[in-house]
């Protein structure tokens, strides 16, 4: 569990109760209030559509994956380039339209690279996603600073192939 302290000010003064230390919030973290999801913009996004998420296989992807689900696609495009997560996800997926009983849901994991120009226009010929959550890049800052070069070719090179051939 994460916890939180009044302001370092506060603290120094000695002006801190036990009860003053809480479980970390979202908002802590936003610097702003949450804005709750609009259903009925979900639904328009969502809700008997195609809907392709890259970086599938990733924190940030699974999540969106768990949450597209749950607003019942037609169709849910998995697609990352580590076959390992993304056998995670589709078989984590696969559970969960199980347990929301959704029995039409199409789960189509793809093993492919966002980098990859042909194959990603081959995927989107094929599919025709009408939502596209483009979660495939690589976001651990350290790591990425010290590769430079791949953190271009996947960060903005493969986000230029996916907005591509999803035009």
């Amino acid at each position: 569990n994460v916890r939180t302290l009044p302001d370092l000010t506060a603290l120094a003064q000695g002006r801190i109760a036990v009860s003053d230390i809480r479980e970390l919030e979202i908002e802590d973290l936003l610097g702003r209030e949450a804005v709750a999801p609009r259903q009925e913009l979900l639904d328009k996004a969502m809700r008997n559509k195609v809907v392709m998420v890259t970086g599938a296989g990733g924190s940030i992807g699974g999540e969106l994956c768990r949450q597209i689900l749950r607003n019942e696609p037609s169709s849910l495009i998995l697609l990352d380039q580590n076959e390992f997560a993304l056998y995670n996800i589709d078989a984590e997926l696969r559970k969960l339209a199980e347990l929301y009983r959704h029995e039409n849901l199409q789960i189509v994991p793809i093993l492919c690279s966002v980098r990859d120009q042909d194959r990603m226009e081959h995927i989107m010929q094929s599919w025709r996603p009408q939502t596209l959550y483009h979660a495939a890049a690589y976001k651990h800052v350290p790591l990425v600073e010290h590769n430079a070069v791949e953190g271009i070719k996947n960060n903005v090179m493969g986000t230029l192939v996916a907005a591509r051939a999803a035009n």
